[in-house]
């Protein structure tokens, strides 16, 4: 009888069951226990139940029963599994894009959520930490990852990032577009976030426009135009036009560095002009702190729920 001379990998010393899986075109074999995968797993509670062991090969006594998975990456299940049996020197929290992908697509189909949800959050918050200044396509998979491992306070903070660098239609970013485990249909959330800040946006600027209103002096109108004047010439003006062009973070960096040569009429009584305090970029730097301050961007709840979680206030990140 021919035997299987491929490495073992322990990873519970006392296992009863050897998962064979797929590495690279070959194998590796992975020693666990059947009591903890399917105490964390309703899928492999259903695989190792009584009826389905009579039916594993290798059966023979003192020999350890084997189960083949070959559609499933060997590196993400030793990882999974690692997690799941306390191993935790040997799970790191620094995971590239692409493994937390695979993971996500794992657990989603052994249904391990639950399982591994403590890690899930610890390799979102290393990924963010490390992904500043990837391209958005990196930031939609990792909502991607977000969106499959259920982890709602990471979802925020990644859609805020892609609310803010994202120019265009969001329909561009295939990760959470396209893949069948996109159940439920983040455009829309996505769209009413933008539209409500860049709402916010425009209603700053007519509220600064409006400032020179208070000024007690014949030269109103000429602030207001030297900086429109301004604007325009840093390629912000129109706005509405812009916003469909640049990035809402783009924007509002610049409104925040924007400052025309200030006109000041001379006159005491002029409350505006001699306001020394206040400056147009200074106006747009404040709001851009008090906007941008929470970094939320879409609520996870809210797209799974079509917003029925916010109604009955189960969001689980509290929100607007």
């Amino acid at each position: 009888m021919e035997v299987d001379s491929t490495p073992v990998v322990q990873v519970d010393p006392k296992g009863d069951v050897i998962l064979e899986l797929t590495l690279h075109g070959g194998m590796k074999r992975l020693l666990v226990s059947s009591k903890i995968l399917s105490m964390v797993s309703p899928v492999f509670a259903a695989m190792f139940s009584s009826q389905f062991k009579e039916g594993l090969h290798n059966t023979t006594p003192g020999i350890v029963p084997t189960v083949s998975l070959p559609e499933d990456d060997a590196i993400t299940f030793e990882i999974i599994c690692n997690v799941v049996h306390f191993r935790h020197k040997y799970v790191s929290v620094d995971l590239p894009c692409e493994q937390l992908i695979n993971i996500a697509v794992t657990v989603d189909k052994y249904e391990l959520r639950e399982a591994v949800y403590t890690y899930s959050v610890l390799w979102l918050v290393s990924a963010i930490k490390r992904c500043t200044d990837q391209p958005l396509v990196i930031w939609s998979q990792l909502l991607f990852v977000c969106y499959v491992l259920d982890t709602p306070a990471e979802f925020a903070k990644i859609s805020w990032e892609i609310v803010l660098y994202h120019v265009g239609p969001y329909i561009s970013l295939s990760a959470i577009t396209d893949h069948v485990l996109i159940s439920h249909s983040m455009l829309a959330e996505l769209d009413t976030r933008t539209v409500k800040l860049h709402s916010a946006l425009l209603d700053a600027i007519n509220r600064v426009l409006l400032k020179p209103q208070q000024a007690q002096c014949d030269y109103k109108g000429r602030i207001v135009a030297d900086y429109l004047e301004c604007l325009s010439s840093k390629g912000l003006f129109p706005l509405t036009n812009i916003l469909q062009e640049k990035s809402l973070i783009a924007i509002c960096n610049k409104l925040a560095n924007t400052e025309p040569k200030r006109f000041r009429c001379g006159q005491r009584q002029c409350a505006f002009c001699n306001d020394r305090k206040f400056t147009f970029s200074g106006f747009f730097r404040d709001w851009k702190d008090t906007v941008f301050g929470p970094q939320f961007g879409i609520c996870l709840d809210c797209v799974k729920t079509g917003r029925e979680s916010l109604r009955k206030k189960e969001c689980r990140v509290e929100h607007a």
